[in-house]
């Protein structure tokens, strides 16, 4: 509220959009500005309908026509655009510390297809691989797309997907797959190893902790006991603690990169990795 005359400061701008007279008239503004895009104008309409029942969801929204092509390059579905490569950047994902599978998934939430090529292909694989079309992905999925392609189906593929799946659900959803596949060159990227650090560091003090860890597992008995064993494969200093330093190094951004755990050890940590 403002202090002195105690309204609202868009007191103008809420009524505007309540007014029917008002976003007919921009509406009309913006289909003449879209005349060689009609799907913008589409979406634009069906999400400014004044009526809420007939106003779409965010879910169609984010699978109207005009979403899809803006990244997708109107590939189609299921048609040779999973890359083969997928499969290998899953089991190197099994072999990195925990600590690091946590901040790539972190990562995985701020990047987008236009922020790399690769995030990109790796947007198309998923997607070729959803012809389901229910936003997360099956052993069989996977299988499916790579039968295909005339692409061999590894017998560990149940084991990769499991590994990556941090929900535990069964699925891949498109965050899991993205940090599972992303390449290394991306997810060291200092800037980005800064962000993850920052959500991980939930106090601001600084430091990575147990604490810390704890506040973003989900809670269950074992919790305390994950938290620890995930700080563990962090290296953390003689109290307890990680700093940027030691963490940035163990992304490989730093200098040397961090200790490869086994599968089975990082695999027993998955289920507790939910970020709440």
């Amino acid at each position: 509220r403002a202090l002195i005359c105690e309204r609202e400061l868009v007191d103008d701008v809420a009524e505007k959009v309540r007014s029917v007279r008002f976003m007919t008239s921009r509406l009309a503004v913006a289909k003449r500005k879209c005349e060689k895009n009609p799907e913008a104008y589409d979406l634009l309409e069906k999400l400014l309908q004044m009526d809420p029942a007939k106003r779409i969801t965010a879910t169609q929204a984010l699978k109207h026509r005009f979403i899809a092509d803006s990244y997708l390059h109107v590939q189609p579905r299921g048609h040779g655009v999973f890359d083969p490569n997928s499969i290998s950047k899953m089991r190197r994902f099994t072999m990195v510390p925990a600590m690091c599978r946590i901040a790539v998934l972190v990562e995985a939430h701020l990047l987008g297809p236009r922020d790399d090529v690769s995030i990109l292909d790796d947007t198309l694989s998923f997607r070729a691989a959803d012809l389901r079309d229910r936003g997360e992905l099956s052993t069989s999925d996977i299988a499916e797309a790579l039968s295909a392609q005339g692409l061999e189906v590894p017998e560990d593929l149940e084991e990769l997907c499991e590994s990556a799946d941090i929900h535990q659900n069964g699925f891949l959803n498109f965050i899991e797959f993205i940090a599972a596949t992303m390449e290394p060159r991306i997810f060291r990227e200092r800037h980005l190893c800064q962000a993850a650090f920052n959500v991980l560091d939930v106090d601001s003090d600084g430091y990575i902790t147990r604490s810390d860890l704890e506040h973003i597992l989900t809670e269950s008995p074992q919790r305390k006991d994950m938290a620890t064993e995930i700080l563990e494969s962090a290296n953390p200093d003689e109290e307890g603690r990680v700093n940027f330093t030691r963490f940035y190094a163990l992304m490989g951004g730093g200098d040397g990169g961090g200790d490869s755990q086994s599968p089975r050890e990082v695999h027993k940590l998955i289920p507790y990795m939910t970020a709440k």
